[in-house]
């Protein structure tokens, strides 16, 4: 097998990689969406009655 193949296919593996773990982060986020909306509605709600007095 010639380097240049050698690299190809490295790179490729390494991007299938990086790809999966990219799904699985997203996955985590997604899953738990409407945790994280309620979340961000309590604290930006929070935020506003404590710093505008």
């Amino acid at each position: 097998m010639s380097d240049k193949k050698k690299a190809t296919t490295s790179i490729d593996l390494n991007k299938d990689k990086v790809d999966e773990e990219k799904s699985q982060e997203f996955d985590f986020f997604q899953k738990h969406l409407t945790i994280w909306v309620a979340f961000c509605i309590i604290v930006g709600t929070l935020i506003r009655k404590f710093s505008f007095k």
